[in-house]
């Protein structure tokens, strides 16, 4: 299980330490991965470090700091978006690219993302919601495989990068000859 982001209080790094606690007790050969720069908040990063050790997570947690996340969205089962407030974030469509499935808190258009689902969705700041989601991505790998695909296939057609880029330039284009032709260019 990962999580890919700053060690920052905005993305709530201690909720997820607090799901993995749970996760490992419901799933004993866990490993969990923090994905990201953990400079940015060195008093924070410290609580984080304490509170993995206070938890006895020591051997099966991993802070990486700043990393290729390509590496790890090859053999993560699941990523977990803990943050507490968020608009749209990216971490989901890469995790739906990369073929993982994704837990996360009920922020910013993250339940949109989600297709509303709430078997991955969890109040921000509720280790508990967040690890029984886990376990139930981890008892059913059958209804997940599909889901991997459904969600890579959303990705493709939804957020295409060529698209939304023709799809600017057409607005603007569309701006420009109205401002022209009122005289205004």
């Amino acid at each position: 299980m990962g999580l890919v982001g700053r060690v920052v209080p905005i993305k709530d790094i201690k909720t997820f330490i607090s799901a993995c606690r749970i996760t490992a007790d419901l799933i004993p050969d866990s490993h969990f991965y923090c994905i990201g720069p953990t400079d940015e908040d060195p008093g924070y990063f410290e609580d984080c470090r304490m509170l993995v050790e206070n938890l006895k997570l020591k051997d099966c947690f991993h802070f990486t700091g700043r990393a290729d996340v390509r590496e790890y969205y090859g053999f993560l089962d699941v990523l977990l978006l803990t943050s507490v407030r968020e608009a749209q974030p990216l971490v989901i469509l890469e995790a739906y690219c990369a073929g993982v499935p994704v837990v996360a808190t009920r922020v910013g258009n993250v339940p949109e993302l989600l297709d509303y689902d709430d078997r991955f969705i969890a109040p921000s700041k509720d280790p508990e919601a967040l690890a029984e989601s886990i376990k139930y991505i981890h008892d059913n790998p059958g209804e997940m495989a599909a889901l991997k695909e459904k969600n890579k296939d959303k990705v493709l057609r939804f957020y295409n990068r060529r698209e939304l880029l023709e799809t600017y330039r057409d607005i603007y284009s569309e701006l420009h000859a109205k401002a022209a032709a009122a005289g205004e260019s």
